[in-house]
This record gives C-alpha cells, sequence and structure tokens, in this order.
C-alpha cells in the first residue's frame, strides 16, 4: 500500500489524502449524532418521571383539599360529586396513562430502580383504594339530613318532643353531641355519656321515650364507630392513606432521584464520549494530513531548509550536501544537484572568513579587557577626586575660622607680651585651647568619616551591655549640658546588643551633643531606652530650634552637610549625623529623625538583637 502511494504523483497523493481527512470527520459526525439521540431519549425519560412526580402531587393535594372543604358540603351528598373529585378522577386517570408505560423506562434502569418503581405503583393503587373507602364512608356518616348523622338528628327531634319536662337535659346532650362532631375529642364522648345516663335515670315510667333514648344512644355509638373508622392524621382509614400517600411520593422521590442520577451519569458519559469522538476525528484527521504533508513535503522542506542556511551562511556553519536527494530523478533531483555545487563554493568562501573572524576576535577580547580595566581606574579617580573637594570644603569652610582665630591671638600674644595681665593671659590660653582642640576635632572626624567611605573602617562586633554603654556616655556630656544649665535625663532599661563598641559610644555622644548644641538654655534633654519587636531602641529628645523640613529630607543622601551653629554659636563639622547613619548600617540597625522647627528633635537608634544577627559577621 505504502509502495503504491510512492508511485503516485503529488497530485494524485494530495487527491487520496483530501477524501481521508474528510472521512474521518464524517465518521466521528455518524457516531455524535447516535449519542445525541440517546440523550434525547433519556430527557424524555426525565421528563415522564417529572410528570408522574407532579401528577402524584396533585392528586395528594387534592385529597386533602376534598376532605378538608367539600366532604361536609350537602353538595357533595346531594349530587354524590364534586369539583375536587372529578379533578382527583382525571389526575388518577392521568397517572395510570403513565404508569401504563412504565415498561418502556424500565430498559434504562437497574433491577433496585425497577423494583421501586413497581411499589410506587402499588403504593398509589393502595392510596387510591383507601381515599374510595373514605369516600364510602363519609357518605354513609353524612350530615344534617343525610345518613347517619342525619337520621340521628331526626331522632333527636322525636325525643325533643316526646319529653318536654326534661328539654333542657336532652339539649345539653344534643349541645354535647355536637362538640364531639365538631372535634371528635374524647372528652366530649365521655360528657356525652354521662349526661345520657343522667337523663336515661331521670326516666320513670316513660317507655316510649325510653325506647327513643335507646335508638338514639345506638346511633350515636355507631356514628361514633364510623368516626372512630375514619380516624384523623394519626389513626383510621385517613391515617392510612396519608401513610400511603407519603411512602408513594417517598417512593417516587427516590425513582426520580435514582433516574436523575442515572441521567446525570449516562449524560456525562455521552458528553464524554461526543468530546472524545469529535477530538479524536480531529486529532486523526491533523495526524494523517500531518503524515501526508511530510510525507509529501518532506523532501522539499529538506532542500529548501539546507538552501536557507546556506543564504544565512556563516563560517562556523556545518553544510553539508544533499546526497540522497541528489539521487531522485525529478526535480527536486536536479534543484539538488545545482545546490550541491553551489555549496561547495560557498564553502570556500567560508573557510577564508573564518580565519579572519578568529583574528578579529582576538583582538576585540583584547580591547575589552583595556576598556574594564579604565572604566574601574576612572571609577576610582572620581571617588579621590570626590573625596578631595570635601575636605578642601569642609576644611575652607569650617577649619579656617578656628585657624584665623589663633592667629589672632597668637599676633595680639606677640604684640603685647609684656603688658598682658594675668587675666588676659588666661582668656589668650583658654581661646587658643579652645579653638586648637576644634581644630583637633574637625580632624579627627574628617579622618573618621573618610576612612569610613573609602572602606578602611571595619566594624568590630561583640556582645554589649547597651544601657551601661549609655549611661557612661550620659555622664560625660553631663558636665558640657550643665555649661548652658541644660538637664540630661535618662530612662534605661537593661538592653543587650551585637554592635561595635566605639561605633556606638560615638553616635550616642554625637546625638546628645547636637541635642546639647541645638537645645535652649535651661531646658532638658530625654534619652531612653524601649523594648520593640526589632529589638532595643535607643531615643534622645530635645525641646530645641528643630530642623526645617526642607534640610530633614536631605540629612542622610550621603553629602557632608554644611555645619550650622548652635544656640550659643557652637559650631560643628557637618559630619556628625552622616557617621551616624553609616555606622548604624554596620551595626545592622537604621536611624529615624523626627523633627518640627521651634518644638524639638527626636532621633531613634534601632539596634537588632543579638539573636538575630550572626555573631562572626564582619562589617
Amino acid at each position: 500500500m505504502l509502495s503504491f502511494f510512492n508511485q503516485l504523483s503529488i497530485r494524485h497523493k494530495l487527491l487520496v489524502s483530501f477524501a481521508g481527512i474528510l472521512l474521518i470527520p464524517l465518521i466521528a459526525l455518524i457516531y455524535s449524532n447516535y449519542l445525541q439521540n440517546q440523550k434525547k431519549e433519556l430527557d424524555e425519560k426525565i421528563e415522564w418521571a417529572n410528570k408522574l412526580e407532579n401528577k402524584l402531587y396533585q392528586i395528594i393535594i387534592t385529597r386533602q383539599r376534598f376532605l378538608q372543604y367539600e366532604s361536609t358540603t350537602p353538595d357533595f351528598f346531594k349530587n354524590n360529586s364534586t369539583e375536587l373529585l372529578e379533578k382527583e378522577k382525571q389526575l388518577r386517570k392521568d397517572i395510570n396513562q403513565l404508569l401504563a408505560s412504565v415498561e418502556h423506562v424500565k430498559t434504562l434502569l437497574a433491577d433496585p430502580t425497577k423494583n421501586n418503581l413497581d411499589s410506587t405503583f402499588q403504593t398509589f393503587l393502595s392510596g387510591c383504594r383507601y381515599f374510595d373507602t373514605l369516600i364510602t364512608i363519609i357518605k354513609q356518616k353524612g350530615i344534617e339530613d343525610y345518613g347517619l348523622e342525619g337520621n340521628m338528628r331526626s331522632i333527636a327531634h322525636q325525643l325533643e318532643g316526646s319529653d318536654n319536662r326534661h328539654l333542657s337535659q336532652i339539649l345539653q346532650i344534643r349541645r354535647k353531641e355536637k362538640d364531639f362532631l365538631l372535634r371528635k375529642k374524647e372528652a366530649d364522648k365521655i360528657a356525652w355519656e354521662n349526661l345520657v345516663n343522667e337523663y336515661s335515670n331521670s326516666l320513670k315510667n316513660q317507655t316510649a321515650t325510653e325506647k327513643i333514648l335507646r335508638t338514639y344512644i345506638a346511633s350515636f355509638y355507631e356514628l361514633y364507630a364510623i368516626e372512630l373508622k375514619i380516624g384523623n392524621n394519626q389513626s383510621g382509614i385517613r391515617s392510612q392513606m396519608l401513610l400511603a400517600h407519603e411512602e408513594s411520593i417517598k417512593q417516587m422521590s427516590s425513582f426520580s432521584s435514582a433516574l436523575l442520577q442515572y441521567s446525570s451519569f449516562k449524560s456525562t458519559t455521552i458528553l464524554i464520549l461526543q468530546v472524545v469522538s469529535n477530538s479524536l476525528g480531529f486529532i486523526l484527521s491533523l495526524v494523517f494530513a500531518i503524515l501526508i504533508a511530510f510525507h509529501i513535503t518532506q523532501p522539499i522542506l529538506q532542500l529548501s531548509r539546507s538552501m536557507h542556511e546556506a543564504t544565512l551562511a556563516t563560517p562556523t556553519m556545518d553544510m553539508t550536501e544533499m546526497k540522497d536527494l541528489a539521487e531522485r530523478s525529478d526535480e527536486v533531483g536536479l534543484l539538488t544537484r545545482q545546490y550541491n555545487k553551489l555549496l561547495q563554493q560557498i564553502k570556500s568562501s567560508f573557510f577564508i572568513i573564518r580565519q579572519n573572524a578568529q583574528t578579529l576576535e582576538e583582538s576585540n577580547k583584547k580591547l575589552q579587557t583595556l576598556n574594564t580595566e579604565l572604566k574601574n581606574r576612572e571609577s576610582y579617580l572620581e571617588i579621590l577626586n570626590s573625596q578631595k573637594d570635601k575636605f578642601l570644603s569642609m576644611i575652607s569652610h569650617d577649619m579656617r575660622g578656628p585657624l584665623v582665630s589663633i592667629m589672632g591671638f597668637m599676633d595680639f600674644y606677640k604684640d603685647n607680651f609684656n603688658s598682658l595681665t594675668e587675666e588676659e593671659l588666661q582668656f589668650v590660653s583658654v581661646n587658643m585651647n579652645t579653638h586648637l582642640k576644634r581644630v583637633v576635632e574637625m580632624l579627627d572626624g574628617m579622618l573618621l568619616w573618610s576612612r569610613s567611605q573609602t572602606g578602611e573602617l571595619k566594624a568590630q562586633h561583640q556582645i554589649l551591655q547597651l544601657d551601661n554603654l549609655v549611661h557612661e556616655v550620659v555622664e560625660i556630656a553631663k558636665p558640657i549640658a550643665s555649661q548652658k544649665d541644660i538637664s540630661i535625663k535618662t530612662v534605661l532599661i537593661p538592653a543587650t546588643i551585637w554592635a561595635d563598641k566605639n561605633m556606638v559610644q560615638f553616635m550616642v555622644r554625637n546625638l546628645i551633643s547636637n541635642a546639647t548644641k541645638f537645645s535652649h538654655p535651661k531646658s532638658s534633654i530625654s534619652v531612653s531606652l524601649e523594648k520593640t519587636e526589632k529589638g532595643p531602641r535607643l531615643v534622645v529628645k530635645d525641646n530645641g530650634v528643630g530642623i526645617p523640613a526642607e534640610n530633614l529630607q536631605h540629612l542622610f543622601d550621603g553629602h557632608v552637610n554644611k555645619s550650622t551653629f548652635g544656640t550659643a554659636q557652637e559650631q560643628g563639622v557637618g559630619l556628625g549625623i552622616v557617621l551616624c547613619k553609616d555606622f548604624i548600617t554596620k551595626c545592622f540597625g537604621n536611624i529615624q529623625i523626627e523633627s518640627e522647627v521651634g518644638v524639638g528633635t527626636t532621633v531613634y537608634l534601632q539596634f537588632p538583637t543579638p539573636s538575630t544577627i550572626q555573631p562572626t559577621i564582619e562589617v
């Protein structure tokens, strides 16, 4: 078969392939239509079950309404029929017609479900028999002028006419009789019997009246027996009829549920089979089309790919000749042989190009290495230049003032050496000492900042008792704060951290120094330790001048800030807060500042707990 197909021309192969592709979906469509017919038949059975269940509900409701409303109307006893009874007969006829086709439905169900449907039919017939019996008994019982109740009423009238002396007793008996007929309670019957016995004992030598009374009593007990036979929702034929109705509804619901479950399963199965058949038909058609297309076009595609690779020719491509196609005697073979000749020429050109490309690649690698080295040196020079500019800015701005002051005092001392008093000498020496300490402090700060920026300063972490360390710094800072009559209040709780001791001391010292510098005389500074979920937190709060919002947002930009004068004209270097930011980062914490002009500033130093830090980390 395959050899015959290979001998066909491309046109004939395409014709055979098209016919096969159409045949597979046609078969799938026929099978899908067969499944759809099964689904339609199943839907008809569901509709049949719903109709039957609906009719059962209707006939039960109709019977209950008849017994409740029309069974005590004179029209029923006159005409032996009512509107609800006619409706009940029609519903019974409809149900019998539906049940007549039950064998057609059973073919879809399992044996237990079939038996359940048979039980529903038998229970329905039992309910019909109970209802018919109730109709007969109700007619026998009667009302007013009909049946046994009408006969007893006539006898009671005779009794009333035969004994005028005891008319009040007779009327009491009649009242209890009506109470019993209305409410059908045993207590009313007992009360009636007591009144009858009392009345019977009062009769003496009234033979005619006693005879009528006995007839009246016999009629009442006969009526009582009928009432017991009719019963109510808990006893008698009426109770049996209700039970039969409930059982038929229960069995019908069970049957409907089973049929619905089977229908759901069958519908799902049909749907799956339809999807599978349609999908399988599509897939088979697609696979068949792909196989045929591959068989027909594979030689052409093979040649086309090879030619495309040749058009994208690069020196690294491995282009092989199409020897198997070149042996063909058709147009594909002729085209392949021409392509092989062209391929030989391309290979020769590629060999030359490959050699030149290798040389260029080596040169390019050398240039890339040189370019990387230049960029690294450029970055390093930019850092050095930035450090130089910052140093020059600090020296020209912050150190020039103290040095000029020292020179002024030296000139004054030189020019007035012999005429200076002891107080003037002390004034000059104290001020020169203050300015020299300021210069040394600035140089130390700039050196520390420079080492931090270039990465030379490493953090030496250890376990620290933060509350003790803060206490030591505060004690040293109190004399300086007292010069401005500023008090430092502390609230310190035990707190253990993992950090560099010198860095922590510098940060605490700098924050207290800043708070002192920018606080008004006779004010106070609060230094406290708090416990947070992240770890210990140091809070330094003052009531000083505050920081403007435009300056606050640039405090941590990484630039050296221009120093500002304190409330007593104290001058700083502008490095402290930048170093605090750098040091707290090296200690794996963070810094936060809240400030308002004229109100004061609060600084938060958040430290992690030692348990969250690896003790071996070195920053």
